[in-house]
């Protein structure tokens, strides 16, 4: 017999009885104790399922309740949980509709920062130190939904991109047709920067559903927003979509500006760029600084002629589009420099998204007739404080 051969011990075919061999001594595993080689014999072939168990919505160490009664996933076993009940005993589960996540407990913690936050704060600064962490999204969200009902937050706004925003902020006021969270968030896809589960999670789509719900049965809405600049392509094509409603010159006009995006991707705009660069470095300069130049006059007059597109439109649709041709200017410097001077494209996110922040504040007034509030979620690089640490 080799090593790593199943065996039999004994002749018997109980599997208390059989195991495998670990080494050429006499010892046979998960048996306990010393055996002779003389007792083994080869055992049947056995057939071993590799398949992987089915993924789970759950995780180990998760408060749950089991049939209304509470308890904490313990350990993984198979395609099931075994969860260790708070009244002292143990359950396994099979199925994971036998599950439902338990609600966290108000803790010390929470009631400590609603207390210190001031009255007149006007815009909360959420951070977080990574991306992607399960428990950072539920705290955040669970502080969140308390700013909603306790400190009158009006809007969400996210290092997400603006469209992509757009189509959530329309499903949590119910003026969307996707049927559930999980498609209003489809709008934020890979790429261009960024990831498409940063906001494409079970917290985040819980979150959501729950501000529709909130909003359904209140009179004071709260709304989602993007403040990073990544859509470059797709909030182009939104100012030039309005502008063809309120104003078609000055649509045409936009399009024959926005040329760069519309007619490539935002990856394929900065390799131009770089390639441009590389032939003719002064050249290149001179383009990108036109290409600036025109984004930048469709958002000056479009900001120009607010008040008489507000006429023939609607405010906040018009909001929107120069929230979107901010985007454009912003992500044009951004692409630009991307490949060759990516050191410099940091600040120019950085600054966008404050920016948005302010911009988002302003239109909202100007609607509402009162300053909203705002919670900000973002990394810790771009909401914290650089003179109080040295790291995000």
């Amino acid at each position: 017999m080799r090593a790593g051969d199943h065996c039999i011990v004994d002749g018997q075919q109980s599997i208390s009885r059989q195991g495998r061999v670990v080494e050429r001594s006499r010892i046979c595993a998960p048996l306990n104790g010393w055996v002779s080689t003389q007792r083994l014999a080869p055992a049947d072939d056995v057939m071993e399922d590799a398949r992987p168990p089915p993924r789970s919505a759950f995780y180990a160490g998760q408060r749950v309740t089991v049939d209304d009664r509470a308890g904490r996933l313990a350990c993984r076993r198979g395609a099931g949980w075994r969860v260790d009940l708070e009244d002292g005993g143990a359950v396994f589960v099979e199925d994971d509709a036998r599950l439902a996540p338990a609600p966290t407990p108000r803790s010390h913690w929470l009631d400590g920062v609603l207390e210190a936050i001031a009255s007149p704060a006007e815009v909360f600064l959420l951070g977080e130190s990574t991306h992607g962490t399960k428990e950072y999204y539920a705290l955040r969200f669970e502080l969140i939904q308390s700013l909603i009902e306790l400190k009158g937050v009006s809007v969400v706004a996210v290092e997400g991109d603006c469209v992509a925003a757009a189509r959530v902020d329309a499903y949590v006021r119910g003026t969307s047709s996707d049927r559930t969270a999980e498609e209003a968030l489809r709008g934020f896809t890979g790429g261009r920067g960024t990831t498409p589960w940063l906001w494409r999670n079970r917290e985040v789509e819980r979150f959501v559903e729950w501000l529709r719900e909130r909003n359904a049965s209140s009179a004071a809405a709260c709304g989602f927003a993007g403040l990073d600049l990544f859509s470059a392509r797709a909030s182009a094509r939104m100012v030039v979509e309005y502008l063809e409603l309120v104003d078609p010159p000055a649509s045409r006009t936009a399009a024959d500006r926005y040329g760069c995006f519309l007619a490539a991707s935002e990856e394929e705009y900065s390799k131009a760029c770089l390639e441009d660069a590389r032939a003719d470095a002064r050249g290149a300069a001179r383009r990108v600084d036109a290409t600036r130049a025109g984004c930048e006059r469709v958002l000056a007059e479009l900001q120009a002629k607010r008040y008489e597109y507000w006429d023939l439109g609607d405010a906040e649709r018009h909001f929107n589009a120069e929230r979107n041709a901010e985007v454009v200017v912003s992500a044009q410097q951004f692409y630009a420099k991307r490949l060759t001077e990516p050191d410099v494209t940091w600040s120019v996110r950085d600054q966008h998204m404050a920016n948005s922040v302010l911009k988002l504040r302003q239109d909202l007034e100007l609607l509402r007739g009162a300053p909203p509030r705002i919670a900000v979620l973002a990394h810790n690089s771009h909401v914290g404080d650089g003179r109080a640490t040295a790291s995000a």
